[in-house]
């Protein structure tokens, strides 16, 4: 493990983790996603097997990014996806994120829209190619 924790590789990755790690939205919240420790891979998995299907991005996001509280009332049916009632995220940024989406869903596909479009997502909030797409992991 010395020997891999000492190479140049691995002291990048773990600079760049550290910076993200600190980074703060406009309101001087750090930058994060209310999965714990588990990556976004591992949420989808983990929504997959709770929902019986593929989880949509309406479905991951608000898993990934609302507060505690309202994360249970998300799953408890108690808030609308695609209104802002009632969600309460983890940083302004988030939520500024997931509006921006709505908005731009709802230009594309109408009020009624059903199907979640990664493309408009990235345009959105890409910056470097699909690695580096905020509020998803590596799952874009």
């Amino acid at each position: 493990m010395s020997e891999v924790w000492n190479s140049e590789e691995w002291r990048k990755k773990s600079t760049s983790g550290k910076d993200n790690c600190s980074k703060t939205d406009g309101s001087g919240k750090i930058s994060r996603h209310t999965g714990g420790s588990r990556g976004y891979d591992e949420c989808r998995l983990r929504l997959r097997v709770k929902l019986g299907k593929e989880p949509t991005f309406l479905e991951l996001f608000p898993d990934t990014h609302l507060n505690k509280r309202r994360k249970k009332g998300f799953w408890n049916g108690e808030l609308n996806v695609k209104t802002l009632d009632g969600l309460q995220f983890c940083t302004e940024r988030a939520k500024e994120a997931y509006t921006e989406y709505l908005e731009e869903m709802t230009k594309e596909y109408g009020l009624n829209f059903t199907q979640d479009d990664a493309r408009i997502w990235e345009r959105l909030h890409g910056n470097g190619g699909p690695k580096r797409v905020f509020g998803t992991g590596s799952s874009i």
